[in-house]
């Protein structure tokens, strides 16, 4: 029986099953694979094969709900970002990314975040970058603006690179700043009033 155990651990398909970790950090470290996820004294920190990255700084003061994810060669991060509601990931950013080569690629950035209107409650707006159509897209789900219908935009965005260690929450929310800050998001969501 161990014999079995241990061919199966060593082939070709033993990391193609999916494995995930979910739960609320108020302290140390979790890990899975490649990936150890961090939270110490109300920071944050995503290593990536033992090196550090620049994403995924954020989250609450004193805790950090989190998922990390492993499915057929892809890995998935996702941690819960400070909000005004009680629910852990009302708001949050991830990012899916997988090995080539020697490097670590983004595939997807995902940031739910709230937009603020003049005069009207706060805006959910879902924000996703895809790294492989070099696409921006985003949406304001029907709940959430006047008529119930939702609203999709997408804009081709120049990205200098996909490679995780080079990547950071700043450069990557700068794109996402320059879709939310001309005015359509806000518009659409109280009518065009």
């Amino acid at each position: 029986m161990l014999t079995l155990l241990l061919a199966l651990a060593a082939s070709p398909h033993a990391h193609s099953m999916s494995d995930s970790r979910t739960g609320t950090l108020t302290g140390g470290c979790r890990s899975l694979d490649v990936i150890k996820l961090c939270f110490v004294n109300g920071n944050t920190s995503l290593l990536v094969a033992g090196r550090e990255t620049r994403l995924l700084n954020d989250g609450w003061p004193n805790f950090l709900p989190y998922q990390i994810t492993r499915k057929r060669g892809s890995y998935r991060v996702k941690i819960g970002l400070r909000s005004l509601s009680d629910i852990p990931f009302y708001r949050y950013v991830e990012i899916t990314f997988h090995r080539k080569g020697s490097q670590y690629v983004a595939s997807r950035y995902t940031i739910v975040s709230e937009n603020r209107c003049d005069g009207w409650p706060d805006l959910k707006v879902t924000y996703t970058i895809d790294f492989t159509r070099r696409v921006l897209s985003t949406q304001i789900d029907p709940e959430w603006t006047s008529d119930g219908n939702g609203r999709r935009y997408s804009n081709h965005i120049q990205l200098k690179t996909s490679d995780i260690h080079e990547l950071s929450d700043e450069y990557l929310n700068a794109f996402i700043g320059n879709a939310s800050a001309n005015g359509k998001l806000c518009k659409d969501y109280s009518g065009g009033r």
